[in-house]
């Protein structure tokens, strides 16, 4: 009952708060409250979950996602004696509602230091740079080209880059796997899976183009990241 109101059958009442190490002034619930429903103490997400279950289907920013999966440590970084301001999955959410459409450096990086702070902004944004050294529409005629890249910042880039483009249909399966072969080739297994993950997380097209492909070599090899 609310205000002398019965609340209907079909509502359910959730309540959220902090812990005691958050520094959040957080109370203890009084124990006839706690009698009165379930505590759970939620687990903070890797980067792989926060990038299935919830970058991709809520369209974050490409950039964003492919930051986090280069460097983890920003998707939770809470530190209470550095003087830097928390990042969290709530930050990149912001982040990604604010940079929406901005291409101008000097502006993406004033919009993500009053954001997330300076020490990860600059990270951020020097990892947004990277387009600028990647000549993508090269790489994407001619995979080989992957092959001279060594960088793994510029890797990472270049997977999210590939996989949001497949998801855009501005490229065809083909180039994904052309990609893949050649990532595989200089045994970066890890790019490979990480570009199938999120091409089959960003579209269900992706797992119909590989069951449809001819490779069982890379059906044998990588098919367990998206069947």
């Amino acid at each position: 009952i609310i205000n002398d109101e019965k609340v209907t059958d079909n509502w359910l009442i959730v309540g959220c708060g902090n812990l005691d190490s958050d520094r959040a002034f957080t109370h203890t619930l009084p124990a006839p409250l706690k009698d009165r429903g379930g505590e759970v103490e939620l687990e903070k997400p890797n980067n792989e979950d926060w990038t299935s279950n919830f970058a991709i289907p809520n369209n974050i920013d490409g950039r964003i996602i492919g930051f986090v999966n280069f460097k983890p440590s920003v998707l939770y970084n809470v530190k209470f004696d550095d003087n830097q301001k928390f990042v969290t999955p709530r930050s990149w959410e912001r982040v990604n509602t604010l940079i929406k459409g901005v291409k101008d450096y000097k502006v993406l990086d004033l919009i993500c230091k009053s954001a997330i702070g300076e020490g990860i902004a600059n990270e951020f944004v020097a990892f947004c740079k990277i387009q600028e050294n990647l000549k993508l529409e090269d790489v994407i005629k001619n995979p080989k080209k992957i092959k001279e890249i060594k960088e793994v910042s510029v890797k990472f880039f270049l997977v999210s880059a590939l996989a949001e483009r497949y998801k855009d249909k501005k490229i065809k399966f083909d180039v994904v796997m052309e990609s893949s072969k050649v990532l595989d080739e200089v045994d970066n297994a890890e790019f490979v899976a990480l570009l199938w993950r999120l091409c089959s997380s960003y579209t269900k097209q992706f797992k119909k183009d590989f069951l449809n492909s001819k490779d069982s070599k890379f059906i044998e090899k990588y098919g367990k990241f998206i069947i």
